[in-house]
């Protein structure tokens, strides 16, 4: 073990000295290098900053780009919002509730009531017209809303020169006129009320409906169709394509006593809510003299025609019967003692075209018309078995008279109408 070494104070103080010096090294050197820390952490901190406040410059520019989008797509969202609200709101008052009336049909003829008053009762059939359409469109609920707002349109589709000869001979009018003054009160009444004579020829009628209804069912503001023609088996293939469809959801059909089978099937909504407006019955026309057909008389069956007739006439006439009348007979009764009609077989094809043709069933299936009719006459006779069946079919659509307004029982082997 080494002894300590003995030094003197100077020596001692000498060597504190050094290590003063050295502890004063020391600090100052560890101030150097915190002092360079500090300004290398302060440059790097204003680096820092600096590149923060730039991402944030960058930023809040994206922000406020983002911002100016925003407030650019919401005033590009509030009009269009507003474009269709206005859209809307005209959409609204232009939708509208279409009605398709085949008036030619005996049994979609307005009532006499309407129908003597000429321009007058035309003016009131409208009123009351419009006025069932809507009570009827508040039973379809939500379908139509605020059904006292929508539009009515009416299409009447006839042969006016036809009609008013028919209405004269049935004294529903005392002149020919009477029916075209209440058409023009009927369109008078409001503007969407229309009325088209499309004169001789059925098929136009036909052809008219269907292509109105197919303009008008896929168009949305057309809410709902009625139609006025469930009489006619002919408007069965048009109608069935809309059958069970989304379309057909917004078809109603005006029920009358003789629809057709082939359109009752086909599903659509139907209402009875309009026969107040039309004839309840079908009607005959009354027979009119013309004594120049009957200068000879002709064997075989013979039936007189009494009746009070036209201008105060009581005409007492033989009818000059077709060869093949009997066809219509015998008379057949069910267990109760009324009346019933003979089942027919009738081919559609034929059935369409004796439709189309408009032979006055009088003439082709019992005897000589003679009132002032405008159905067709010029058809050779006797008919076919089959177009004496179809065209006996056509008729049966009118009622009976005797039955139908006297109550009784027909035993008229040579009745030509419906029992």
């Amino acid at each position: 073990m080494m002894e300590p070494t003995i030094c003197s104070k100077d020596e001692r103080r000498s060597q504190f000295k050094g290590f003063d010096s050295l502890e004063k090294k020391r600090s100052d050197l560890i101030q150097a290098c915190y002092h360079d820390h500090i300004l290398a952490w302060k440059s790097e901190l204003n680096k820092l900053c600096r590149e923060a406040e730039s991402d944030h410059g960058k930023a809040l520019a994206v922000l406020q780009a983002d911002l100016e989008a925003e407030k650019k797509a919401r005033r590009g969202f509030q009009e269009i919002v507003a474009e269709l609200r206005v859209a809307k709101e005209a959409m609204e008052k232009s939708r509208y509730v279409l009605v398709l009336i085949d008036a030619d049909a005996d049994f979609y003829l307005f009532d006499k009531k309407f129908l003597s008053r000429r321009i007058s009762g035309g003016l009131e059939a409208a009123d009351a017209f419009e006025k069932i359409t809507r009570e009827y469109l508040k039973t379809l609920g939500a379908s139509i809303s605020d059904p006292e707002k929508v539009h009515i349109k009416v299409k009447a589709y006839a042969n006016l020169e036809g009609q008013s000869r028919f209405c004269l001979t049935s004294r529903l009018v005392n002149s020919l006129d009477d029916v075209s003054q209440f058409w023009i009160g009927f369109t008078r009444r409001f503007p969407t009320f229309e009325f088209m004579d499309i004169g001789s020829g059925r098929e136009e009628v036909d052809h008219r409906l269907r292509k109105v209804l197919s303009l008008n069912i896929d168009n949305i503001q057309c809410k709902h169709v009625i139609l006025a023609c469930g009489h006619d088996s002919g408007y069965a293939g048009a109608l069935r394509e809309y059958s069970n469809t989304t379309n057909g959801a917004r078809i109603s059909l005006l029920e009358t006593e003789k629809m057709r089978h082939e359109i009752t099937t086909l599903g659509f909504k139907s209402t009875t809510m309009f026969r107040s407006l039309f004839q309840n019955d079908y009607i005959s026309a009354p027979a009119l003299p013309r004594p120049e057909l009957y200068s000879k008389k002709l064997a075989g069956p013979v039936l007189q025609q009494t009746g009070s007739g036209v201008g105060g006439l009581a005409p007492v006439t033989e009818e000059r019967l077709v060869a093949n009348v009997a066809r219509l007979g015998p008379v057949l009764f069910d267990s109760t003692g009324k009346r019933v009609d003979r089942p027919l077989s009738v081919d559609e094809n034929l059935l369409k075209a004796m439709r189309k043709h408009d032979f006055c069933h009088w003439h082709y299936l019992r005897a000589d018309c003679v009132k002032p009719c405008v159905r067709r006459h010029d058809y050779r006779r006797p008919v076919s078995d089959k177009e004496f069946d179809a065209i006996w079919y056509l008729s049966r659509f009118g009622k009976c008279n005797k039955m139908r307004r006297m109550g009784g029982n027909c035993t008229d082997d040579k009745c030509i109408f419906g029992h």
